[in-house]
């Protein structure tokens, strides 16, 4: 199942009676573990989580799977689904890259797919859609980037944040003197910039840590 196919799913599910607490596309190369393994068949994994008693769990899971009329498409154990959203949640479906930072970006969830594809362009080796593809998470090369992930994000109408530089980089996970949040213009920087220093005027709580000068 394409990116697009996924989320489109979730949004519908997203959008249904059936109230899913959980939201997710993972493509295919994600790092899955027991039956999601099995129910992935080597390609990508489009996940809707229930919560609730156990009864209206099952039957909610199964109208779900129904409405989907996606052959192949199963109801998960107790524990595989545990597993599964555990991995969601702490991103270990992301293989590990040692040269790859780690981006989230906040998109419209119909517009996750677009950026997904642009961001491969621009040489993501893995990506993770969460919260119905409101909330993408991908590994970028630091070395040799294309594009500036802060455009890409803006193109897309949303917000790209680096979480953690790339292991290999050596630095303490955020960088120095760098912009994970991106730049702010000036009428914006100087907003953030006067409510600094009404809370912090001497200026010695993580200087420059979100922005420069800030």
């Amino acid at each position: 199942m394409s990116d697009g196919e996924g989320i489109a799913r979730l949004v519908a599910a997203s959008r249904s009676s059936h109230e899913p607490s959980g939201l997710a596309h993972l493509p295919a190369g994600s790092v899955l573990e027991g039956a999601a393994v099995a129910a992935a068949g080597g390609g990508a994994v489009t996940a809707i989580r229930v919560e609730g008693p156990n009864v209206y769990v099952r039957a909610r899971s199964e109208a779900l799977v129904a409405d989907a009329g996606v052959p192949g498409a199963e109801i998960l154990a107790d524990e595989d689904s545990t597993a599964l959203w555990r991995a969601v949640r702490e991103l270990s479906v992301l293989p590990a890259d040692a040269e790859c930072a780690l981006w989230r970006f906040s998109v419209a969830p119909t517009d996750g797919p677009e950026l997904g594809a642009r961001l491969r362009s621009a040489g993501a080796r893995a990506l993770a859609y969460d919260w119905g593809g409101a909330q993408l998470w991908a590994s970028l090369p630091e070395a040799g980037a294309t594009s500036d992930p802060h455009a890409l994000a803006g193109a897309a109408g949303g917000h790209a944040m680096r979480v953690r530089t790339a292991p290999a980089s050596g630095t303490d996970g955020h960088g120095d003197g760098d912009t994970p949040f991106g730049t702010l213009g000036p009428g914006v920087q100087r907003l953030n910039l006067n409510l600094k220093l009404a809370f912090d005027p001497a200026r010695v709580l993580n200087p420059g840590r979100m922005y420069p000068d800030i």
